[in-house]
């Protein structure tokens, strides 16, 4: 089975690509295929294509030996003329794009708009580490319409501090809680961090962090204590620095220690609103 990579290029300002124009999606091969069929002869799909003969010729038989398959009959005296093979490979083609035209059409806009914003130089783009949070949405949005983008990348709070030491990003989002004890683990976690003077703190928004019970709260589990009734079990967030340091901290300044009940742990689940 042929593996298929897809790749874009920039068409010069005015220009129209030279190939078959029902195809959205461009392959070099399939162009020189389609040029052969169209003007009969290969010297007649360079100049079409505005290529040398030898280029088209050494091509050809390129791909002819990448593919281990013959692409053009060469007869001497005779028009150039696909084989079965490539007959075959145009079909294939059509038959695809075809199906996936709705797709590309909608890949082929979408990059052209994003990318006319990168050259627009009245447009700016300010790149982002941050922990997950749905109004960080609502923030690009309300910033993309005065031509500021955000490049929003997701990741745990203490990774998304660290991206911005490291010179990745401008804005570092994370969740804290508000103005722990010194000694607490959020403090301990975020202060070799954060440095006086080189970072700016600002607060985005607030947060409620609360337990998922089932439907109707059965066992009527309304505080951190409840958590360790006989009988409950507790699935935590995967431990990432950050959002894991905000709800694990409330249970040690209540002295419960997640590491003596019966807590289970797992590495990929809902994380707790």
């Amino acid at each position: 089975m042929q593996h298929i990579e897809l790749s874009y290029q920039w068409a010069s300002p005015g220009t129209e690509p030279v190939r078959n124009r029902q195809s959205p999606l461009r392959n070099p091969l399939m162009d020189l295929l389609q040029a052969v069929r169209d003007a009969g002869s290969i010297g007649g799909a360079a100049k079409s294509m505005g290529l040398s003969y030898r280029h088209v010729w050494g091509e050809l038989k390129r791909w002819e030996q990448s593919l281990g398959q013959a692409l053009i009959l060469w007869e001497k005296g005779q028009a150039a003329r696909l084989t079965g093979f490539a007959d075959k490979l145009l079909w294939a083609e059509r038959q695809a794009q075809a199906r996936l035209l709705p797709q590309i059409s909608a890949l082929h806009a979408d990059l052209e708009r994003t990318f006319a914003v990168a050259f627009d130089p009245a447009h700016l783009a300010l790149p982002i580490f941050a922990s997950h949070d749905a109004a960080l949405d609502l923030l690009r949005e309300e910033a993309a319409s005065t031509a500021l983008h955000l490049d929003l990348r997701f990741c745990g709070s203490v990774d998304a501090i660290r991206a911005l030491n490291e010179g990745r990003c401008h804005v570092a989002g994370f969740h804290a809680p508000w103005q722990p004890n010194a000694d607490s683990l959020v403090a301990r976690t975020y202060k070799p961090l954060l440095k006086t003077g080189q970072h700016k703190l600002i607060g985005f928004a607030k947060r409620a962090q609360g337990l998922m019970v089932a439907k109707g709260n059965p066992r009527g589990l309304q505080d951190w204590a409840d958590l360790f009734q006989t009988g409950v079990r507790f699935v935590n967030r995967s431990p990432v620095p950050g959002p894991d340091c905000c709800w694990t901290n409330p249970c040690k300044k209540e002295a419960l220690w997640l590491r003596r009940s019966r807590v289970m742990r797992t590495k990929k689940t809902p994380t707790p609103p």
